[in-house]
């Protein structure tokens, strides 16, 4: 079947439209796991205003309460923040699903059996669930030492609650809002690719001359903390099956590939298409 000009702009619209919906699902995941912190940030607050704020130090026999209590809200933040995006995941998982479909419809193949499987997705959304859970091994000995100094006479309960609040969310980089934030964009984003790859890759091979499919890396435009190398390789194109190409030498089959270096990966704002124009080529 001939792959027409209408075709393939027709694809381009389509799957453009695809990625856009998929950038947006991981703004507003963020926005909603970010409501989700702020909540429980003030359920803390709540336990804390507890003591009064007045006295010298948190009162010694307030301790396994206060730790109980603070565990419980972090563990139901967390919880909370893991159901939703996973369900992100599961909305960005069908749409890089419909991407290859519109590429299959485009080169004229079917492909309904190149779903994705069901056992990659539990995967990469466990994996994410993973991620989300290793907050709080890192934020309870900080949370707790913050706690015993309180005891000590180190830092009175409101100073106490100012410390802790900075721990859940109002630090910047230091704050469960932020690692949650990093979590959702870098995943919600992967899912996406990894779901339009595993199509991608098996309808290349339907294709006459395979070779001749072709992606595009696409930056966007540039914003304070965007990484320089990954600018500098906007536009790159490469055969599907071959990995993208940085400056530094890290080889990247598509932003936030899995298999390449976190440092690379993570938080990554680029997207990547298939080129319109190599579809006929690929046919014919």
């Amino acid at each position: 079947m001939p792959v027409t000009p209408d075709k393939i702009r027709q694809f381009e619209r389509r799957v453009k439209a695809l990625q856009a919906s998929a950038e947006h699902l991981a703004k507003d995941v963020r926005a909603r796991v970010n409501a989700v912190v702020n909540e429980h940030r003030r359920r803390i607050k709540e336990l804390l205003d507890q003591q009064p704020l007045q006295q010298a130090a948190i009162a010694a026999a307030d301790v396994p309460r206060l730790k109980t209590q603070l565990r419980r809200e972090v563990d139901e933040m967390l919880a909370e923040a893991i159901e939703l995006v996973q369900a992100a995941e599961e909305l960005a998982w069908s749409k890089g699903f419909a991407a290859g479909q519109e590429l299959a419809a485009s080169l004229g193949l079917e492909a309904s059996f190149f779903a994705p499987s069901l056992a990659l997705r539990t995967i990469a959304t466990g994996y994410t669930a993973d991620l989300i859970r290793s907050i709080a091994d890192d934020l309870m000995p900080k949370v707790n030492g913050v706690i015993a100094r309180g005891v000590l006479g180190n830092l009175s309960p409101y100073a106490a609650m100012q410390e802790i609040d900075v721990l859940l969310g109002r630090g910047g980089q230091r704050g469960v809002s932020y690692q949650a934030e990093r979590i959702v964009r870098t995943e919600v984003q992967r899912v996406y690719s990894i779901a339009l790859d595993t199509q991608v890759q098996a309808l290349a091979a339907m294709a006459e001359h395979p070779q001749k499919l072709r992606k595009q890396w696409v930056a966007g435009p540039f914003r304070q903390g965007r990484r320089e190398e990954h600018q500098q390789i906007d536009g790159q194109t490469v055969p599907v099956a071959e990995p993208f190409k940085l400056p530094d030498g890290t080889r990247l089959m598509y932003p936030r590939d899995p298999a390449g270096p976190p440092h690379q990966t993570i938080n990554c704002g680029c997207s990547w298409i298939i080129d319109p124009d190599s579809l006929a080529d690929a046919m014919h």
